[in-house]
């Protein structure tokens, strides 16, 4: 799989090229971007996600305008909610555009007839545990194999809830590589494991909840009064300034057309996070955002 920035109808969109799709997808809060109207497949189909849901794919946009390095293409890409990537292209695409990929070099080559051969390199390589800085100073938090089960701890009261994620935001280079070693060193203190293969770590940008954040976007800035609530050694103190950066992070973040209306009995996920003093949850549906509160 090579991920890579592909230009759909002028757009720059974050794309997973991967030959073991046999279609083409696209996730719906882009392909509003494209002004093309979707049409409805003769056969609704159902996708597994990663995480082990099915989706039922309904609709598709046909010949959706798709350029690499100034030469045009058309695509046909079937819409479908994601997180992680705007776009996934697949076997159908690749095999129009006589493309071929090179896993090992991540790089997908697009051999059009009586043409230059066109090459699409991966954005970013594969990482390994002792090339990331700070995370190589805990190899025992990324054990290849489960070591042993958590110790057993005192619960007041238990929540079950899909596996979460641990994010950690941080305003510049510096801040981030405190944040990111109370981490791991908690994670290694309390003998609590994560999988490498599944972390990223020192991204500008990240997809979450279906929402983009990304240094570029002024979120450093805005949060700025925030990180220093969370400190051990700081008195929790709610100033005027952070409820500023509150309001402003929620909309940002929960603005039309974000916030989706809930579809049926499909199943719902719910994200939450509490302290001594407050708790907030968001609920979601097949990747979107449906409502979210907080105390």
């Amino acid at each position: 799989m090579v991920t890579s920035t592909l230009s759909i109808f002028s757009y720059d969109v974050y794309t997973l090229i991967d030959p073991e799709d046999t279609l083409s997808y696209v996730t719906p809060f882009v392909a509003k971007k494209f002004g093309v109207e979707p049409e409805l497949l003769h056969e609704p189909f159902e996708v597994s996600t990663s995480v082990g849901e099915s989706i039922i794919a309904r609709r598709v946009y046909y010949g959706c305008l798709v350029t690499i390095y100034g030469r045009d293409t058309l695509a046909n890409l079937i819409e479908l909610e994601m997180v992680d990537f705007d776009v996934i292209i697949g076997m159908d695409w690749l095999s129009f555009c006589y493309s071929t990929v090179d896993y090992r070099a991540k790089v997908a080559r697009f051999h059009f007839l009586g043409e230059t051969v066109l090459e699409c390199k991966a954005e970013k390589q594969m990482a390994t545990l002792h090339s990331v800085p700070v995370v190589n100073e805990y190899p025992d938090v990324f054990p290849e194999e489960l070591p042993r089960l958590p110790p057993i701890r005192e619960i007041d009261f238990g929540i079950d809830v899909d596996p979460g994620d641990i994010l950690i935001y941080s305003c510049d280079a510096r801040e981030h590589e405190n944040h990111l070693r109370a981490v791991l060193q908690t994670l290694s203190e309390d003998q609590l494991y994560a999988k490498f293969s599944k972390c990223e770590f020192w991204i500008k940008s990240m997809a979450f909840l279906g929402h983009v954040v990304s240094s570029e976007e002024g979120f450093p800035s805005i949060c700025a009064p925030l990180p220093n609530l969370t400190q051990k050694a700081v008195k929790f103190q709610w100033s005027d300034a952070c409820e500023k950066s509150f309001q402003e992070l929620k909309d940002r973040l929960t603005k039309a057309p974000v916030l989706a209306l809930p579809e049926g009995t499909k199943g719902y996920v719910v994200y939450c996070d509490a302290s001594g003093i407050g708790l907030g949850c968001i609920l979601m549906q097949q990747g979107r955002v449906i409502a979210y509160a907080s105390q």
